[in-house]
């Protein structure tokens, strides 16, 4: 059997495509009787015989604790501006699988409202969590229509994690559903800033610095609002699919 099917099979993953990562990150080792050492291994092809059992094969990775690789991002975020988010009633805008989500109820969230313009992406591990209220098939732009949407009204703190549409059309809507002094942490995917002709055929930000025009285009933006206050812009530590660099900004309304 494959590596990556034996380790989905074993539960050490979460899924092949988990497990794919993991693989080429290093993090997946087998331990040899004979020789009493562990090997990395580095494909997910490498067939695992019969006879290995499910301790001779390890998974030491982070990874492997979020229902998205978005969790470790948060995670890593928070930690580097030291937000404590205990108590708070939060926004995760671009739910999705519930990665973000996941990260602020473990950090004693007082409630997570989840809102995303697709539908059956949440995580199973979550959907039965009183503490988090999901929106689907929402768009953030016409969340305040939404009367049920309404009644979670005003927010202490908000998570942005969305593709395929830039950031600046999406902060927009975040000032009206605020409490007064309240933060925002908003993911920055520049390949969604960016226009077709500087990315590759992967997709991937050509040169470096198209990175420095997409922060100087999100600053610009907000600073234009006159809403917010700029606190920090900072690279994520996990980089996107493909291995795009992200980034963080970090807001507070004024």
């Amino acid at each position: 059997m494959r590596l990556d099917q034996w380790l989905v099979l074993q539960n050490k993953v979460r899924s092949r495509s988990q497990a794919e990562e993991l693989i080429s990150r290093g993090e997946v080792s087998l331990f040899d009787p004979k020789t009493k050492s562990w090997a990395i291994l580095k494909k997910a092809s490498y067939k695992v015989l019969e006879h290995v059992t499910e301790e001779q094969i390890k998974v030491e990775s982070e990874l492997t604790s979020f229902v998205a690789r978005s969790g470790i991002k948060l995670k890593k975020a928070l930690e580097k501006i030291k937000f404590n988010v205990e108590g708070l009633k939060c926004l995760d805008v671009g739910q999705s699988t519930g990665g973000f989500t996941q990260v602020l109820i473990e950090n004693k969230a007082d409630l997570v409202v989840g809102l995303d313009v697709g539908a059956g992406q949440l995580s199973d591990d979550l959907k039965n969590n009183l503490k988090i209220k999901s929106f689907e098939n929402l768009d953030i732009r016409l969340a305040k229509k939404n009367i049920d949407f309404k009644l979670n009204l005003p927010f202490d703190f908000v998570v942005i994690d969305v593709s395929f549409i830039s950031l600046t059309q999406v902060l927009g809507s975040i000032p009206e559903l605020l409490k007064p002094k309240a933060s925002v942490l908003a993911l920055v995917k520049p390949q969604f800033e960016l226009s077709a002709k500087d990315l590759d055929r992967k997709g991937l930000v050509k040169g470096k610095d198209k990175f420095i025009e997409v922060e100087a285009k999100i600053k610009t933006f907000v600073q234009g609002m006159k809403q917010f206050k700029i606190l920090d812009y900072f690279q994520s530590e996990l980089l996107g699919k493909e291995g795009s660099l992200e980034f963080f900004i970090y807001l507070k309304l004024i």
